[in-house]
């Protein structure tokens, strides 16, 4: 039975759903939600709660997987639709603001422990040659597309039909698992 803490979170009852529907072999595919990051007030008081939930819901997700002996079939993305700015507005908040991260998780990758970019002084996102994956002034923005089309041709799902279908009008293609 799931204990006092499971019934009360949300987003690990997400996470236990999808370890759960992965080991029965119903779905090969989740997509988890936590909610509240829109801090356009007080973000300092309300952000840092929800980074401490994300965190631990993100570490149940593993724990549960290794304990139900799928840890190891798993790759997680985790991403936002948007980020916040790197100053604070005259409510204490942060308004919406392009630059964000993706971290992309795996059980021991050889690919892991490693950051691809970055953001200058001023959060402005750096250009990057797609090829080599370093800095570089005339090279390439990553943006979300960019990264989900990587994970496509990492987990070999690019096939024509489903690029047809689902088209990410990715142009450079980086290859953020080698």
């Amino acid at each position: 039975p799931p204990t006092e803490e499971l019934q009360k979170n949300r987003f690990k009852q997400q996470m236990q759903m999808t370890v759960l529907a992965f080991k029965a072999g119903v779905a090969c595919s989740a997509d988890t939600m936590l909610s509240g990051f829109d801090t356009h007030s007080n973000h300092d008081e309300e952000h840092m709660p929800k980074l401490a939930e994300l965190t631990d819901g993100i570490d149940y997700l593993w724990d549960y997987a290794q304990e139900q002996g799928i840890a190891d079939r798993l790759t997680v993305l985790v991403a936002s639709d948007f980020s916040r700015t790197p100053w604070y507005n005259s409510s204490n908040g942060k308004d919406h603001w392009p630059i964000g991260s993706a971290i992309i998780m795996e059980n021991n990758p050889s690919w892991g422990n490693r950051i691809v970019a970055g953001t200058d002084e001023k959060q402005n996102a750096v250009k990057i040659n797609p090829n080599t994956l370093a800095p570089e002034a005339g090279g390439s923005i990553i943006y979300p597309k960019h990264i989900h089309q990587a994970l496509r041709d990492y987990l070999e799902i690019s096939s024509g039909n489903f690029d047809d279908a689902f088209k990410l009008n990715a142009t450079e293609r980086f290859n953020f698992f080698s």
